[in-house]
């Protein structure tokens, strides 16, 4: 339990950023095939990654992206949050990310 003054503002603004700034997330990679006809995807793995924002969880997904041991060579990924939702996608030809 903390007590903290009531003329404390400036620590309170501290304590908050500490606990915001070790807040970690659960995010879901998934690594799929796209077939070209109809652009269907087939997930070949699906791992869970504990980061503390999504641009660590982009930065590991491409990382496991080639390393990761998959029966076939995956064509893309995408990240899915804690909720399920997908908030990244990426294939080795977009463009930008």
């Amino acid at each position: 339990m903390v007590f903290v003054a009531a003329n404390s503002g400036q620590f309170i603004r501290r304590l908050t950023f500490c606990c915001e700034r070790d807040t970690k997330m659960m995010f879901t990679i998934e690594f799929f095939r796209i077939r070209k006809e109809d652009n269907a995807r087939a997930m070949l793995d699906r791992i869970t990654h504990i980061a503390s924002d999504l641009e660590s969880a982009k930065i590991k997904a491409k990382s496991l992206f080639d390393t990761l041991n998959m029966p076939q060579n995956p064509d893309g990924l995408r990240i899915l949050d804690q909720n399920g939702h997908e908030v990244f996608f990426w294939t080795p030809r977009t463009k930008g990310s």
